[in-house]
């Protein structure tokens, strides 16, 4: 009867082990001179940073979620870690843009208002491109 018990309970930790290791996937930053992917003129303070499931969709979604004034990605980081079970489960992208000029985002500059302009709205464009390249992902699902 010990030895059922000891390897009913070698067993329950194994399974707790391998549950707690099982998903790698994890938000990672991304080097600019990789999303900028040879576009010159966007805002250096800009910061991509990037969830991928362990098991992405064959073409996945992509969801954006800048922070908000004075925050940061890793502060976005925490607050949508309920987002991430969601994207472990149907295989979605997450992007995490990060300004870290002024912690808060240029929307309303001519650069940033203009379609194919360079300023902070053009990063996180430019961000969203480069996954979709990356990733096969679904551009009609952004």
């Amino acid at each position: 009867m010990r030895n059922v018990r000891v390897a009913s309970l070698t067993l329950a930790v194994g399974a707790l082990f391998f549950a707690k290791t099982a998903s790698a996937a994890s938000m990672q930053k991304v080097d600019q001179s990789t999303w900028w992917a040879g576009v010159t003129g966007l805002p250096s303070y800009v910061n991509m940073y990037i969830y991928v499931p362990d098991s992405p969709a064959a073409k996945p979604p992509i969801v954006v979620v800048p922070h908000h004034c004075q925050g940061s990605a890793s502060s976005t980081n925490s607050e949508i870690a309920s987002l991430y079970t969601v994207a472990n489960q149907t295989g979605f992208i997450v992007i995490i843009p990060e300004a870290t000029g002024e912690n808060c985002w240029d929307a309303g500059s001519s650069r940033s208002l203009k379609h194919g302009g360079l300023g902070d709205t053009g990063a996180i464009v430019q961000m969203v491109k480069y996954t979709l390249g990356k990733y096969n992902g679904d551009a009609n699902r952004v």
